[in-house]
């Protein structure tokens, strides 16, 4: 990456970078291209489960010293198995939200 600084005076300043490719072989994707029109919705949806899992992982982990009601509240299994199932939506839609961007990168 070969960047330039072009002065305009001494107020303004204006930085030009250009990438060479050129050591690239021809077959190689092009990594600058817009992701898929439906990639930041599965990142947003895959972060959102991800920041539920991290507060219900927290309070499951640490339900012994939020008090007894909220702690026996905490202590149903069923809500350990939705947290667990929450974990890996994110994590696994977060993923495939990725690998599937690199195979449109890939193949377009």
């Amino acid at each position: 990456m070969v960047c330039a600084l072009i002065s305009r005076g001494f107020a303004q300043a204006q930085v030009s970078c250009m990438l060479d490719l050129s050591v690239l072989p021809g077959n190689a994707p092009y990594l600058l291209t817009a992701p898929t029109a439906t990639t930041p919705s599965f990142i947003a949806v895959s972060l959102g489960f991800s920041v539920v899992f991290f507060f219900l992982f927290a309070s499951i982990s640490l339900r012994g010293k939020l008090g007894a009601r909220l702690s026996a509240a905490l202590e149903r299994p069923s809500l350990e198995r939705a947290s667990a199932w929450i974990g890996l939506l994110g994590f696994m839609i977060g993923r495939i939200a990725s690998i599937l961007e690199i195979f449109h990168l890939r193949y377009e």
